[in-house]
C-alpha cells in the first residue's frame, strides 16, 4: 500500500511539472510565457503545494516523509521539484511550512547530502 501512495504523489508531482512545463518549454511566444509563469507562480502552483502540504500531514503530522516512516521516491521527487521551483521564486515554499522542512530534512539525508554537494551544476 506505501508504494501504492508513493507512486500517487509522484503522478500527482508530474501533473504540477506538466503545467510547469506549457510555460517553460513549449510556449514559444515570449509574452504569452511571462503570461503563463506568472499564473503558474500565482494560481496553479499554490493549489498544488497546498494539496500536497495536506497529504504531508496525513503522514505522522507531516514531521516526516510523504508515505510510511522512512525516504521514499515520492520524498526524491519532491525534492527535484522544490529546487525547480525554489530557484525561480527562493520563498515560494514559506506558506507551506511543512513542505519547505521535508525538502530540508530530505538534503540532509545520507548519500543525497554528499551528491547534492559534488553534483554538477545545470540550468534544470
Amino acid at each position: 500500500m506505501e508504494q501504492a501512495r508513493a507512486d500517487m504523489m509522484v503522478d500527482g508531482f508530474g501533473d504540477m511539472v506538466n503545467k510547469m512545463a506549457d510555460y517553460v518549454w513549449y510556449e514559444p511566444d515570449e509574452a504569452k510565457k511571462a503570461e503563463k509563469k506568472k499564473t503558474f507562480y500565482d494560481t496553479t502552483l499554490p493549489e498544488f503545494l497546498g494539496y500536497f502540504e495536506k497529504l504531508l500531514v496525513a503522514n505522522n503530522g507531516g514531521d516526516g516523509f510523504f508515505v510510511g516512516d522512512g525516504l521514499t521516491h515520492a520524498d526524491v521527487f519532491f525534492l527535484s521539484l522544490s529546487d525547480d521551483i525554489t530557484a525561480e521564486k527562493p520563498d515560494v515554499l514559506g506558506p507551506y511550512p511543512k513542505l519547505a522542512a521535508l525538502a530540508e530534512r530530505i538534503k540532509t539525508y545520507p548519500g543525497i547530502k554528499e551528491w547534492l554537494a559534488k553534483r554538477p551544476k545545470t540550468p534544470w
